[in-house]
């Protein structure tokens, strides 16, 4: 998984940890050997990246700047996501402090049905970036008859709208829809989900 996909502005759920403020005492610190079980952490430029497993939904860390060895303090940036990063510091805090961390934000988590719709749209996504015609995606991923239809047909079927809506939708994803997924912005994210 690169990096880049944990940035905050890609992921408003990731926490902020930075050092505590000069002056201020700041008496908990977060040690990397606390946060188990890690299922990843990367060191970037910009600081260390950490994705935590939980029962209840992933953790996001981002560790800025040089914090070892000092109390640690959440950043918890003034924006339109603010509610989104709060929620996330609180998940955060209760799971360091031996509590249950609590459910993810219900705009964050997919249901089963929009769970198959988007693997459903990488997969229109993936032929398409192949190359396949939208009458073989139709009838791999819809229905086989549609190799059949005649090409007179083909041009006004439901299958034909339906593959080119689906091509649509992914596409829209794909260039940067999905960041509407990941902040959980329940209206944005409404575009893509199934009628």
């Amino acid at each position: 998984m690169s990096p880049g996909l944990w940035r905050p502005e890609h992921s408003p759920s990731t926490v902020i940890v930075t050092a505590g403020p000069t002056g201020f005492d700041v008496g908990y610190s977060i040690g990397f050997d606390g946060l188990s079980p890690v299922l990843m952490s990367v060191e970037t430029r910009d600081g260390r990246h950490v994705l935590l497993n939980d029962p209840a939904g992933r953790h996001r860390l981002w560790f800025v700047g040089e914090s070892r060895g000092r109390g640690h303090a959440f950043l918890v940036p003034f924006d339109g996501d603010f509610s989104v990063r709060l929620h996330s510091v609180q998940r955060l805090h209760r799971r360091l402090t031996g509590k249950k961390a609590g459910p993810q934000l219900r705009s964050q988590r997919l249901s089963v049905g929009q769970r198959a719709r988007f693997t459903f749209l990488l997969r229109v996504l993936d032929g398409e970036q192949e190359g396949v015609t939208r009458r073989e995606l139709a009838a791999v991923l819809l229905d086989e008859d549609a190799r059949d239809i005649p090409a007179i047909e083909w041009k006004n079927s439901s299958l034909r709208k339906r593959i080119n809506r689906a091509v649509t939708a992914a596409t829209a994803l794909m260039n940067r829809g999905y960041l509407a997924l990941l902040r959980g912005e329940s209206e944005r994210a409404e575009r893509f989900r199934r009628r």
